[in-house]
Protein backbone atom coordinates (compact mmCIF):
# COMPACT_ATOMS: atom_id res chain seq x y z
CA UNK A 1 0.00 0.00 0.00
CA UNK A 2 0.90 3.42 -0.75
CA UNK A 3 1.94 5.93 1.84
CA UNK A 4 0.18 9.17 0.10
CA UNK A 5 -2.95 6.84 -0.42
CA UNK A 6 -3.21 6.03 3.68
CA UNK A 7 -2.64 9.71 4.12
CA UNK A 8 -5.20 10.62 1.71
CA UNK A 9 -7.61 8.41 3.40
CA UNK A 10 -6.46 9.63 7.08
CA UNK A 11 -7.16 13.49 5.67
CA UNK A 12 -10.62 12.49 4.68
CA UNK A 13 -11.43 10.51 7.60
CA UNK A 14 -10.61 13.81 9.72
CA UNK A 15 -12.32 16.49 7.02
CA UNK A 16 -15.16 14.64 7.44
CA UNK A 17 -18.45 15.00 10.55
CA UNK A 18 -19.89 11.98 9.18
CA UNK A 19 -17.54 9.52 8.07
CA UNK A 20 -16.56 7.19 10.65
CA UNK A 21 -14.90 4.40 8.60
CA UNK A 22 -12.83 4.02 5.50
CA UNK A 23 -11.53 0.61 4.36
CA UNK A 24 -9.01 0.06 1.71
CA UNK A 25 -8.05 -3.14 -0.22
CA UNK A 26 -5.45 -3.86 -2.82
CA UNK A 27 -5.24 -7.70 -3.42
CA UNK A 28 -4.89 -9.95 0.07
CA UNK A 29 -4.33 -6.93 1.83
CA UNK A 30 -6.92 -4.35 3.74
CA UNK A 31 -6.72 -1.50 6.17
CA UNK A 32 -9.73 -0.22 7.86
CA UNK A 33 -9.11 3.02 9.38
CA UNK A 34 -12.02 3.83 12.26
CA UNK A 35 -12.66 7.50 13.75
CA UNK A 36 -13.70 6.88 17.77
CA UNK A 37 -17.08 8.12 18.29
CA UNK A 38 -16.64 9.70 21.79
CA UNK A 39 -14.54 12.27 20.29
CA UNK A 40 -17.54 13.28 18.23
CA UNK A 41 -20.34 12.23 20.64
CA UNK A 42 -22.87 14.76 22.01
CA UNK A 43 -21.92 17.84 20.02
CA UNK A 44 -22.84 19.72 16.97
CA UNK A 45 -21.59 18.95 13.68
CA UNK A 46 -19.23 22.64 13.60
CA UNK A 47 -19.26 23.28 17.33
CA UNK A 48 -16.03 22.37 19.56
CA UNK A 49 -16.09 19.59 21.86
CA UNK A 50 -18.42 20.33 24.93
CA UNK A 51 -15.01 19.69 27.50
CA UNK A 52 -13.73 23.36 25.65
CA UNK A 53 -17.36 24.99 27.21
CA UNK A 54 -17.66 23.37 30.20
CA UNK A 55 -16.22 20.07 32.57
CA UNK A 56 -18.67 17.32 32.09
CA UNK A 57 -20.55 16.58 35.08
CA UNK A 58 -19.22 13.33 37.70
CA UNK A 59 -22.04 10.76 38.22
CA UNK A 60 -22.25 9.14 41.75
CA UNK A 61 -23.24 5.48 40.97
CA UNK A 62 -25.02 3.24 43.28
CA UNK A 63 -22.69 0.73 44.85
CA UNK A 64 -25.13 -1.97 45.16
CA UNK A 65 -28.26 -2.94 45.25
CA UNK A 66 -30.70 -1.60 47.97
CA UNK A 67 -32.68 1.00 49.33
CA UNK A 68 -31.42 4.71 48.88
CA UNK A 69 -31.73 7.20 52.28
CA UNK A 70 -30.94 10.63 51.85
CA UNK A 71 -31.41 11.72 55.92
CA UNK A 72 -28.01 10.09 57.03
CA UNK A 73 -28.85 11.53 61.08
CA UNK A 74 -30.37 13.91 63.58
CA UNK A 75 -29.53 17.50 62.54
CA UNK A 76 -28.04 16.11 59.08
CA UNK A 77 -30.35 17.53 55.94
CA UNK A 78 -30.40 15.92 52.82
CA UNK A 79 -28.03 16.76 49.82
CA UNK A 80 -29.98 18.79 47.18
CA UNK A 81 -29.69 20.34 43.83
CA UNK A 82 -27.26 23.60 44.34
CA UNK A 83 -25.26 21.50 47.17
CA UNK A 84 -21.26 22.41 46.86
CA UNK A 85 -19.63 18.93 48.11
CA UNK A 86 -16.05 17.79 48.44
CA UNK A 87 -14.32 14.67 48.04
CA UNK A 88 -15.47 12.15 50.52
CA UNK A 89 -18.56 13.66 51.73
CA UNK A 90 -21.57 11.42 52.10
CA UNK A 91 -24.12 12.52 49.99
CA UNK A 92 -26.60 9.48 51.19
CA UNK A 93 -26.33 6.45 51.76
CA UNK A 94 -27.94 2.34 50.32
CA UNK A 95 -29.42 0.13 52.94
CA UNK A 96 -28.64 -3.54 51.79
CA UNK A 97 -29.20 -6.46 54.36
CA UNK A 98 -29.95 -4.12 57.06
CA UNK A 99 -26.78 -2.69 56.98
CA UNK A 100 -25.68 1.10 55.88
CA UNK A 101 -23.54 1.75 53.06
CA UNK A 102 -22.46 5.59 52.81
CA UNK A 103 -22.57 6.68 48.89
CA UNK A 104 -19.77 9.64 48.82
CA UNK A 105 -18.67 11.82 46.32
CA UNK A 106 -16.07 11.17 44.64
CA UNK A 107 -15.30 14.35 42.87
CA UNK A 108 -15.38 18.15 44.22
CA UNK A 109 -18.01 20.65 43.24
CA UNK A 110 -21.99 21.51 43.26
CA UNK A 111 -24.93 18.93 42.94
CA UNK A 112 -26.38 19.48 39.47
CA UNK A 113 -29.17 16.85 40.34
CA UNK A 114 -30.00 14.47 42.87
CA UNK A 115 -31.63 11.51 40.89
CA UNK A 116 -33.44 9.48 43.20
CA UNK A 117 -35.61 10.10 46.18
CA UNK A 118 -36.06 8.86 49.42
CA UNK A 119 -36.50 4.98 50.14
CA UNK A 120 -36.19 4.54 46.75
CA UNK A 121 -34.94 1.19 45.10
CA UNK A 122 -31.55 1.33 43.51
CA UNK A 123 -30.03 -1.09 41.30
CA UNK A 124 -26.04 -1.45 41.01
CA UNK A 125 -24.53 1.06 38.63
CA UNK A 126 -27.58 3.33 38.59
CA UNK A 127 -27.27 6.79 38.72
CA UNK A 128 -27.87 8.58 42.20
CA UNK A 129 -26.14 12.03 41.65
CA UNK A 130 -24.29 14.42 39.19
CA UNK A 131 -21.85 16.49 40.04
CA UNK A 132 -20.83 19.78 38.11
CA UNK A 133 -17.25 20.63 38.95
CA UNK A 134 -16.17 23.99 39.68
CA UNK A 135 -14.40 25.71 35.98
CA UNK A 136 -10.90 26.05 35.90
CA UNK A 137 -9.15 27.50 38.20
CA UNK A 138 -12.10 27.69 40.74
CA UNK A 139 -11.72 26.15 44.21
CA UNK A 140 -7.91 25.66 43.42
CA UNK A 141 -5.47 26.52 46.48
Amino acid sequence: MDLDRISEMVAALCGSHTVTELTLREGATRLTLRRALAASAGRAADGPPPSLHQPEPYIVRSPLVGTFHCLLGEGQTPVAAGTAVQVGQVLGAIESMRILYDVAADAAGVVSEVLVEEGQPVEYGQELFRIQPPESGEGAP
